[in-house]
């Protein structure tokens, strides 16, 4: 009888190459994240810092969480949603997170798309 053998340690070296890569990505991507993220809290304050007549409020409860590969940018005070959004009494809607979070999330995309992310 013949005695054959397989070798698998290439294919074995292979997946664990792929597997440490697939990890470099996933950090790449949530470092990418948390600074877009970091950005866009950042031109929320400042555009809302620049609105006539604001008490600064928005401005200064502007934060922003980032846990993994999800982030929220948000604002804690009433302000936010009507300037935002508009109202009857505030006027006609003053995005100041709309703008900011569409010019990050583009950026995100790029980014990603460059680090070899399959999303």
């Amino acid at each position: 009888m013949a005695d054959f053998r397989l070798d698998t340690s290439d294919l074995d070296r292979l997946r664990y190459l792929l597997d440490r890569a697939g990890d470099r990505i996933d950090n790449k991507a949530a470092d990418e994240v948390r600074d877009v993220t970091s950005r866009i809290a950042a031109e929320a304050r400042s555009t809302a810092a620049g609105y006539p007549h604001g008490t600064g409020a928005l401005a200064a409860a502007v934060d922003y969480e980032v846990s993994g590969l999800e982030s929220r940018v948000f604002a804690n005070v009433r302000e936010a949603f009507y300037l935002e959004y508009g109202s009857p009494n505030t006027g006609a809607p003053r995005p100041w997170l709309t703008e900011p979070t569409e010019r990050g999330m583009r950026d995100l995309e790029d980014k990603l798309g460059k680090a070899g992310a399959p999303w």
